[in-house]
């Protein structure tokens, strides 16, 4: 508080620090100070009305504390006032209004409070050298005021995140210098074919790097003058909108763009091959549209790419195996197309590839290639739903940090391989309906992340472990395996045979075999004897008829005629 003996101080900045209580009112005292920065600290209370004293003040940040309660009105008396930063605080009410006429304002900046209610249709009437609006993350609603069209200074327009709704009416055309144009996350667009009759306009702002309409109500086709766009334009979001038409071909113009995303609307036709000349692009989102056509392999240009969804489209044809140079891609999603052909393993040879490869419900054939063991540190691999087949790849247990696991609804066979242990941070595990067989691997009962294990419609057989996932029902799938046995009570299995009452069957046998088998030979051997002897009565004439019909077998006889068996092809 006895900062205000220094009468003379025009410059107070303690930001960053762990300041507490509330803003002193000796503070008021200090009629020379031009610049009062006290963002980022702990302070609390309301903003006190003997600011409004400060009448040098330049500068004001109080950003980034836990100030609450209404702007004062006091504050429209800083004629001086050049850059206002009240951000990230809990203040309510409506528009400080007040401030609405302080000419020298360049930069207001009001995000994320408790503001509300509408804004204040002449805003921009008295604020000749605005250069920025910043009050995203509020409950502002209403339209947007024309007559922002007469800030020809404004540089930054941000109103994301709040309920803003209605056409958007400003004439762009006149705000020369604006480069930061986000309307994102409000109730924007009427869901008609006009809607974004504005963006014509915005073809006049020759610095614009970023224009965000992302999750608004705005309907109609895509402008195609959007390729006439400031070639310095860095990022154009469009996504979650009502938006129809075609990508135009002319986006090539837009060579410094980083981001370009589209998801979420109603676009249809081709991907443009010219999105592939876009070589600074790191996002290219045009998932959940109705693309069609095949992925162009011009994508493979896009060496700087980190995020490519595709998904929720009609893209047709072979996945192209020029992906394989987009060398720092995190992530690729093009499921639920209607995707041909084998995966390319160039496409696994993206080391990067960290976030989720989701290749789902296609038509995709062919073995799952050996380079999947490339993606170490791939987190989610989905490839259900296709047409693979062959077995499950060894190479998989060098996907260790794999956490999503899902190849069901394909044609793989053979076993869950041993090697499969490696994967200890798995927490989903499914390989339904195919065509694996055998037991159930042990390992599966150790893989301590385990959450859910789907076994369900293969062809496995034997004993259900019980510990670990397969301790609870709710965790595991097995439905549609007829030879299962034993497990948890509450899966309800037939149980498994016990190893005591298979014992005295084998002894049974053992017994039994040697017994059958020497009356066999018993029984041969006599027969060969019974026929030579015949042969020897036949030819002898002194022998008794009670001789001839029952001859005497002797030991000699029966050792030859068990030797001439042993030796035969009979055994």
């Amino acid at each position: 508080a006895n900062l205000s003996r220094y009468s003379n101080l025009i410059e107070l900045r303690v930001s960053k620090n762990k300041l507490e209580g509330q803003i002193p009112e000796e503070i008021g005292s200090l009629l020379n100070l031009q610049t009062l920065a006290i963002d980022f600290n702990y302070l609390t209370g309301q903003l006190p009305d003997f600011v409004g004293n400060l009448s040098a003040l330049k500068v004001f940040y109080i950003i980034g504390n836990s100030l609450g309660g209404k702007i004062p009105t006091t504050l429209g008396l800083l004629r001086n006032l050049v850059d206002l930063n009240v951000g990230e605080n809990r203040f309510s009410g409506m528009f400080p209004r007040s401030i609405c006429n302080i000419s020298s304002l360049e930069w207001i900046y009001l995000p994320f409070n408790r503001f509300s209610g509408s804004l204040p249709l002449d805003i921009a009437v008295n604020l000749p050298n605005l250069k920025a609006l910043a009050i995203g993350g509020n409950n502002f609603f209403g339209s947007i005021p024309n007559s922002l069209s007469n800030a020809s200074n404004l540089e930054i327009l941000d109103l994301t995140s709040n309920q803003l709704k209605g056409k958007v009416s400003i004439d762009f055309s006149s705000l020369k210098n604006l480069s930061w144009l986000n309307l994102e996350q409000n109730n924007l667009g009427m869901g008609t074919a006009n809607d974004l009759d504005f963006v014509t306009f915005l073809t006049n702002c020759s610095s614009l790097k970023v224009i965000s309409l992302y999750a608004n109500q705005f309907g109609g086709e895509l402008p195609h003058s959007i390729a006439n766009l400031s070639s310095t334009m860095t990022d154009f979001r469009i996504g979650a909108n009502q938006i129809s038409g075609t990508i135009p071909p002319g986006i090539r113009n837009l060579v410094n763009l980083i981001a370009l995303t589209m998801e979420i609307n109603k676009l249809h036709g081709t991907i443009p091959d010219t999105i592939g000349e876009l070589k600074n692009l790191q996002q290219l989102s045009l998932y959940n549209n109705s693309l069609q056509g095949s992925i162009p392999s011009s994508l493979g240009n896009l060496t700087k790419l980190v995020e490519l969804p595709l998904s929720y489209n009609n893209l047709q044809g072979n996945i192209p195996s020029s992906l394989g140079n987009c060398q720092i891609l995190r992530m690729f999603n093009a499921s639920r197309n209607k995707l041909t052909g084998a995966l390319p393993h160039q496409l696994l040879s993206i080391t990067t590839l960290t976030l989720s490869l989701d290749l789902s419900n296609n038509l995709l054939n062919g073995s799952l290639p050996l380079q999947v063991g490339n993606l170490k540190n791939l987190v989610k691999l989905d490839i259900s739903g296709n047409q693979f087949s062959g077995v499950i790849p060894v190479t998989l247990s060098a996907c260790v940090s794999l956490e999503y696991l899902n190849i069901s609804r394909n044609f793989f066979h053979g076993i869950i391989p041993l090697s499969l242990s490696s994967l200890k941070s798995i927490k989903e595990f499914n390989v339904s309906s195919n065509n694996l067989s055998g037991l159930i691997p042990e390992f599966l009962k150790n893989l301590s992340f385990m959450e859910f294990l789907d076994l369900s419609y293969n062809h496995f057989e034997g004993e259900v472990p019980k510990k670990g996932v397969f301790s609870n029902k709710t965790k595991i799938s097995l439905q549609g395996n007829v030879k299962l046995c034993g497990g948890i009570d509450e899966l309800h299995l037939p149980s498994c045979p016990s190893k005591g009452s298979i014992k005295p069957k084998i002894t049974l046998l053992r017994v039994l075999i040697p017994v059958v088998v020497s009356c066999l030979i018993l029984s041969s051997c006599l027969t060969i004897i019974y026929a030579r002897r015949r042969r020897f009565a036949h030819n002898s004439v002194d022998t008794s008829p009670m001789e001839k019909q029952f001859p005497m077998v002797s030991y000699a006889e029966l050792s030859k005629a068990t030797s001439e068996f042993a030796s035969s092809n009979m055994i």
